[in-house]
Order: C-alpha cells, then sequence, then structure tokens
C-alpha cells in the first residue's frame, strides 16, 4: 500500500513553518519520498515552492472551516476530509501535525491500518467532559450520537492514520464536533475527542502511534523546541530546500532549559 503524508499549515507564523520543516525533514530519513508523497494544506502556498511537497491552498476555505474563526481546530478534520476525497485507491493517509517530529519508520505501523483499525497519536482519557451534555445528535451517517461519560474517549489527533473509506466518519466528527460547540462544550480539545468518538460509534479501534513520532504539543516542550528551530534554522540560512540537522530533545531536556531560564 502506498502512502501520502499530509500536514496542514495555517496563522501564517514562521514558527509553524519552521515546525513543518523540521517534521518534513526528520520523515524523510525514515522514508524515500517525492514531492507527489507529502502534501501542505495551507493559505500560503507560496513559500513551499522550493520544498519537496504538493502545496493546497486552503485560503480561501478558512474562514468557513474555522466556523469564521470561532473554532480554529474545525480545520483539521475539515482539511482532513478534503484530503481522503481525492487520496488515490491502495493509499493510506498519514496526517502529521506541524509539532511533530519521526524518530523511527513508520512502515509496520502502517501495515496495521485496515477498515477497522486506524492509529492516532496516543490515548489521553475516557470521560474527557463530565459535566457536558449531548444527545440524539443525527449524524451525516444516519447514525445517531450522544456523549456517554461511561465510554467517551480522547486520543490525541497529532497523528493519524487512516484510509478513504474512513471519510465518512470524519464527516460524521466534524458533526460531532459541531454539536458539542452548540451545546456549550467549551474545551480546546473537542476536535479529537469528536474524532475519537466517531471512530468508536462507527466500531473502528484505534491504535496508539507515539513510540515512531513525538508531538511536542506540551507547553515547556514547545517553547523548547521552538528555541531550537529559530536557532538550527538561523544557523542553515544559506540553505535552499530543506537543511539537515537534529535537534536534542526529551522530557528533561525541554524542562531542565525552563528552570535554568533558557527558554
Amino acid at each position: 500500500m502506498k502512502t501520502r503524508f499530509v500536514f496542514i499549515e495555517y496563522g501564517n507564523k514562521d514558527v509553524y513553518f519552521n515546525e513543518l520543516k523540521y517534521a518534513l525533514m526528520t520523515l524523510k530519513r525514515h522514508c524515500d519520498l517525492t514531492a507527489s508523497d507529502v502534501y501542505v494544506y495551507s493559505e500560503s502556498v507560496d513559500r513551499y515552492a522550493e520544498l519537496p511537497v504538493t502545496a493546497v491552498s486552503i485560503k480561501e476555505d478558512l474562514q468557513a472551516y474555522s466556523l469564521e474563526g470561532r473554532y480554529h481546530f474545525r480545520i483539521k478534520p475539515m482539511v482532513i476530509g478534503l484530503a481522503l476525497k481525492t487520496l488515490p485507491a491502495d493509499t493510506c493517509l498519514v496526517f502529521l501535525d506541524t509539532d511533530t517530529y519521526v524518530r523511527s519508520s513508520l512502515t509496520q505501523r502502517l501495515a496495521e491500518i485496515q477498515s477497522k483499525r486506524v492509529l492516532m497519536n496516543a490515548f489521553e482519557k475516557r470521560n474527557p467532559y463530565p459535566n457536558s451534555v449531548l444527545n440524539n445528535l443525527l449524524l451525516p451517517s444516519g447514525l445517531t450520537y450522544s456523549y456517554d461519560p461511561n465510554v467517551s474517549v480522547m486520543f490525541n489527533s497529532g497523528v493519524m492514520c487512516v484510509l478513504s473509506e474512513h471519510r465518512l466518519i470524519f464527516l460524521d466528527a466534524v458533526a460531532i464536533l459541531d454539536g458539542m460547540l452548540h451545546a456549550g462544550f467549551t474545551a480546546h480539545t473537542i476536535e479529537q475527542c469528536a474524532v475519537s468518538e466517531a471512530f468508536r460509534i462507527h466500531g473502528v479501534e484505534i491504535q496508539e502511534v507515539k513510540k515512531e513520532v513525538v508531538h511536542y504539543w506540551r507547553s515547556t516542550d514547545k517553547k523548547y523546541m521552538h528555541q531550537q528551530l529559530s536557532r538550527y534554522f538561523a544557523d542553515t540560512a544559506s540553505v535552499k530546500g530543506l537543511p539537515d540537522f537534529s535537534i536534542p530533545h526529551n522530557w528533561f531536556l525541554a524542562r531542565w532549559h525552563k528552570l535554568m531560564g533558557l527558554n
């Protein structure tokens, strides 16, 4: 099975661009990729001209995808649904957040993907919103969704590995997300809960993929990585395309930098 890697970058900030470039650098160490293997959905496609990717503009869609800026994380399932619509047959889609890096091959893990099994970054919790209520929401698939504190789950969506046949599940995920917003759910994580719940009600098993890919979403790790990315890319500014460097990073190192006032 072939693989298409997908990134989403919006906000027009250099730090996100640097995150994506580093994620791509680390990915290419473990995969022989061409520009047609990596799709970047962005509002600023021009700055990807010298990178080995296929850039797709979503500039005109961002307002609608984010409900006029009400909830920006809604952009992710909307774009993945779009990407799945154009995914070639016999191809899996691997979505990576920009704030990730790859430390080992994904080949064996991707072989696990099938109709009733997908990969997401890491299990986070059951019943993430214990005081929230959402009942009897009719979904595009015809299923009815209710948030159930006894079975509701949330996986981190920094990594998602799926097939084109899962597109309808992402349509349901967007509907669940919108239902949560309408019902007054206020957590910024409802996007990843909605995706996790859509897979659950469709009977699709979610397996973690967290050893092969690091998602540095926590504040201390993000601040550390942003500082390092800025320094390393400044040092390699004369390199056209992608430079090649590795940033040392672990839980302790990021917190030591914080303790010492280095980031």
